[in-house]
């Protein structure tokens, strides 16, 4: 039998099952769904931020440097030596200042001849006159080097130079003269512009300077004869330009010694040479006359220079160099015209002081 409650009837046994059925496969789709959700949402797309992908794009550019630009930026900051250097004329620190004296004994060769008229009746009379020997002198040289193109190049130096001296003669009989007083001057003057370069290796532990650059030199020497009864003067102008060249060889010792020789020669073009003569008497037959006769030529005047001797360089003080030794000079046609002629050679022993920055 069956009881009737009194809110409602008592459902069956089997209803039980299928209830417990039904709430399974309800609790399975809901999950399903909720899967589905998730993966719907995890590929949506997110929002955009700019600043964050600023930022992140900043950081892939910095992080990636292409070939050429790393290059560029290596070049320009570590390899600074491979950057094109223009040449420039600039004062460099390594200057240098050279003084040298030189006491030589110079021996001038000069025979300078012509015919002059003597006063208004044409009378012809020949000087030809030879010079005196001369004193020994001192010959000093100065030098200066500052300038340089750049670095790695040659430097320009300054050279001055100058010889002067003089000397007299006598004589007890000169020619038809009498007793004659003969005197000659010398007077050298040498600039030079060079393109110096030191201490280039030649092996065998010894260094090569070398130096070439334009040179002028102006030379005047003269001659004078005086006696009781005449006066004679000869006077030669020498002014030449040209090239010149020279090369020094070092090979040190030891203690800051070496020994060193040096050989220079230079090519110079003597533009018109010049020569005047003078002449006056006072004869007592045939009254007092004077005359003066002048001509001038053309011509090429080579020079020859060596040295040869020891340096020092101090080992507390490495910026002064001193030299000295035996030096030899020669100068031909300073006086060549027509058949006059004009050589100067000297010779003697020099010190050098070098101080070099």
């Amino acid at each position: 039998m069956h009881r009737i409650e009194r809110d409602g009837v008592m459902p069956p046994a089997g209803c039980h099952s299928l209830a417990i059925l039904l709430l399974g496969a309800a609790i399975g789709a809901g999950c399903s769904q909720a899967a589905l959700c998730q993966d719907a949402a995890l590929a949506a797309p997110r929002p955009r931020v700019p600043a964050l992908e600023q930022s992140q794009e900043a950081a892939r550019s910095s992080s990636a440097v292409s070939p050429s630009t790393s290059k560029t930026e290596t070049a320009g900051l570590g390899d600074v030596a491979r950057v094109p250097y223009t040449p420039g004329l600039s004062l460099e620190p390594d200057c240098f200042a050279k003084a040298e004296l030189a006491v030589v004994f110079p021996h001038l060769s000069s025979f300078l001849n012509a015919p002059v008229s003597l006063g208004e009746n044409g009378l012809l009379t020949t000087v030809a006159l030879r010079n005196a020997r001369l004193d020994a002198t001192v010959s000093p040289l100065f030098q200066i080097g500052a300038f340089r193109f750049g670095p790695g190049y040659a430097e320009l130096a300054l050279t001055y130079q100058f010889l002067v001296t003089d000397g007299t003669d006598f004589f007890p009989a000169f020619g038809n003269l009498g007793p004659t007083l003969i005197r000659s001057r010398l007077n050298l003057q040498t600039l030079s512009l060079d393109y110096v370069r030191n201490d280039c290796s030649l092996g065998w532990d010894t260094l090569l300077s070398w130096e070439v650059g334009p040179r002028l030199q102006v030379v005047f020497f003269d001659t004078q004869a005086e006696s009781a009864a005449s006066f004679e003067q000869a006077r030669n102008y020498f002014f030449g330009a040209g090239l010149h060249a020279g090369c020094t060889a070092t090979k040190p010792l030891t203690n800051g010694l070496a020994l060193f020789g040096r050989l220079d020669a230079a090519f110079l073009g003597g533009y018109n040479t010049a020569q005047n003569f003078v002449v006056g008497t006072n004869d007592p037959l045939t009254g007092a006359g004077s005359g003066s006769a002048s001509r001038q030529q053309s011509q090429f005047a080579p020079t020859l220079f060596v040295q040869a001797g020891l340096s020092w360089t101090p080992t507390r003080l490495p910026c002064l160099h001193l030299r000295g030794g035996y030096q030899f000079e020669q100068w031909y046609n300073l006086g060549r015209v027509d058949n006059s002629r004009g050589d100067l050679s000297a010779q003697g022993f020099f010190f050098t002081c070098e101080l070099s920055h």
